[in-house]
Order: C-alpha cells, then structure tokens, then sequence
C-alpha cells in the first residue's frame, strides 16, 4: 500500500507523512522514464557497434521496465483517489439499479 491513511502510521516511530508523497512519486516515475528511455538508446549503440546479441538485450529489460514498473507505477499515481467506476465503458446490473432508484 503506497498511499496508506495518517491513522496507519505508528505514532511511536514519530511518522507523520505517508511514505510516497505526490511530489516524490513524480519525480521517482520521471527518473524511471528517462534511465528507459537513455536504456533503450543504449541498446541501439550497441546494435549499430556490432554487438547485437547485448544491444537486444539491453532494449528487451527496458521495454520489460517500461511495462511492468513504470506503467503500473504511472497508473497507480494517475488514478489514486478517483471513483473508478466513472471510467466504465459499460454499465453492469448493479449501475442499471442505481440508476432506477435515483
């Protein structure tokens, strides 16, 4: 849990503030992004220097990176604390209920 409620925290170790604040997980997926994006070009020098087999692999973490830490990363920040039911595409029954009592 990234974001956990001020009552969580012990308040014999003195914690006061939740341990990702907003600030500091835009600045955590900002240096995730661009060490991806400085990973991916350096995989395409050592393809064009002859050395594909490390360049391929190199390219290969960084898009694993980019999609299994820094887009679950980027969505978690993105979608904290909104109602995510307004994103549905489709109503289900329990929405066409709601709906009907209103």
């Amino acid at each position: 849990m990234l974001w956990p409620s001020s009552t969580d925290f012990p308040v014999a170790l003195g914690v006061a503030r939740p341990l990702v604040t907003h600030t500091s997980m835009k600045t955590i997926i900002r240096i995730l992004f661009f060490a991806i994006i400085v990973a991916i070009g350096t995989g395409y020098y050592f393809i064009w220097t002859e050395q594909p087999q490390t360049g391929h692999r190199i390219i290969g973490f960084a898009v694993l990176g980019l999609a299994f830490v820094l887009m679950p990363l980027f969505l978690i920040h993105r979608y904290k604390g909104k109602n995510l039911r307004n994103f549905n595409l489709f109503k289900g029954p329990e929405d066409d209920k709601n709906a009907e009592n209103q």
